[in-house]
C-alpha cells in the first residue's frame, strides 16, 4: 500500500482501540446498573444516566440492548464496585469488578 494508506489505518486503529474501551466500561456500569434496579430505564434511574452516558458517547443502540439482556439473565456474574483507599498518598481508587483479591493485588502505591 502507501504512506497515506498506513496513516489513515493507524488514525482509525486509535480510534476504535478508544472507542473499544469506553465500551467495554460502559458496558459494565449498564450490567450493574440493571443488576440494582432492573432492566427497565423507566423505573430504574441510574440504567436511564447510563444509557444516556452511552449515547452521548456514540454507543451503538444494539450493544446497549445486548448490555442490557445480557444483564438481565441470572447466569451473570455480578459486578461489585470496590474503593480502595491509600494512606502514604492521598488516594482513593474505585474499581468494577468480579475479584476483589485479584484487583486488591493488582493496585499498587
Amino acid at each position: 500500500m502507501g504512506r497515506a494508506f498506513e496513516f489513515r489505518k493507524a488514525r482509525k486503529m486509535k480510534r476504535w482501540s478508544a472507542m473499544a474501551k469506553t465500551f467495554t466500561r460502559i458496558g459494565k456500569d449498564i450490567v450493574m446498573a440493571v443488576k440494582e434496579g432492573g432492566p427497565s430505564p423507566e423505573i430504574n434511574s441510574k440504567l436511564r444516566a447510563v444509557i444516556q452516558n452511552a449515547k452521548a458517547s456514540n454507543m451503538p443502540k444494539e450493544n446497549i440492548e445486548r448490555a442490557i439482556k445480557k444483564a438481565s439473565d441470572k447466569s451473570t456474574e455480578n459486578y461489585k464496585e470496590i474503593i480502595f483507599e491509600g494512606s502514604e498518598r492521598a488516594r482513593v481508587v474505585a474499581r468494577d469488578t468480579m475479584e476483589e483479591v485479584r484487583d486488591a493485588m493488582g493496585i499498587t502505591y
